[in-house]
């Protein structure tokens, strides 16, 4: 059974069926999306219109789009500025913020830092995420829709050690802090850290958000972490084939 619930500004998503649920409260103010392209981040981007519908906080919040892009293949950029075009549309009395971007370069990726801060890559993200909240005083959080990954007896057919590094920082058995903090002192919310792509999966349905992006969105990130030069996903890398997991299809 799927319930969304509220206890003053706490939503509550559960999905009993997957034995998963997860929270999140918003206060007044500017709240930043980090999109991906990906449907982790088209789920909550939508599940935050839900949570200003249902409260009527359409005067209260607005959501301020943003992504890192990376500057030489930016095959996941479109699926995101797409996505916020149609939210736009769909609830046209949520006030929208412009979309704000960060490029960077594949070469910048720091693996040290990634594992050491829980996916802010580098320093250009860090530094994106600090300038945010200094040139936006009404700021009040920066979400990421970050999951953990499927257990172990999933990942491993999927070429995914259990000693990785990218297995352990986001192993789902471990419990992780919804809120972390990059070098510079950026606070990242991520209410859905200590879930998986199936509760994901769950949402999206329980939101009857159309299906359309489960195609028109790019969770690929190439196989041996080569750079993606295909907009059609490779279909062997541990993001396709989570998609694959919760979604159905690659």
């Amino acid at each position: 059974m799927k319930s969304l619930t509220y206890n003053d500004r706490v939503a509550t998503y559960k999905d009993t069926e997957i034995n998963q649920e997860f929270s999140m409260s918003i206060t007044d103010g500017t709240v930043a999306m980090a999109l991906s392209g990906g449907l982790d981040s088209t789920t909550f981007m939508f599940f935050i219109c839900r949570y200003i519908i249902d409260l009527k906080l359409e005067n209260k919040i607005k959501i301020k789009p943003v992504m890192s892009v990376e500057i030489e293949t930016s095959h996941d950029l479109y699926p995101a500025l797409n996505l916020v075009d149609d939210i736009s549309l769909k609830y046209p009395n949520i006030n929208i913020d412009d979309f704000e971007m960060c490029p960077y370069k594949a070469d910048s990726y720091d693996e040290e830092y990634d594992i050491e801060y829980k996916g802010i890559q580098n320093k250009v993200h860090d530094t994106f995420f600090t300038n945010l909240y200094k040139n936006n005083d009404d700021l009040t959080t920066i979400i990421q829709a970050h999951t953990g990954w499927p257990p172990e007896d999933i990942v491993k057919h999927w070429g995914i050690h259990k000693d990785d590094w990218i297995f352990n920082e986001r192993k789902y058995e471990v419990k992780r802090n919804i809120y972390i903090y990059t070098v510079q002192g950026a606070k990242i919310y991520r209410p859905m850290t200590n879930n998986n792509k199936m509760l994901v999966a769950s949402l999206f349905k329980f939101l009857n958000i159309d299906n359309k992006y489960i195609t028109e969105t790019f969770s690929c990130t190439a196989p041996d972490g080569k750079v993606v030069t295909s907009t059609k996903p490779c279909q062997r890398c541990p993001h396709c084939w989570e998609k694959k997991w919760a979604f159905g299809q690659f």
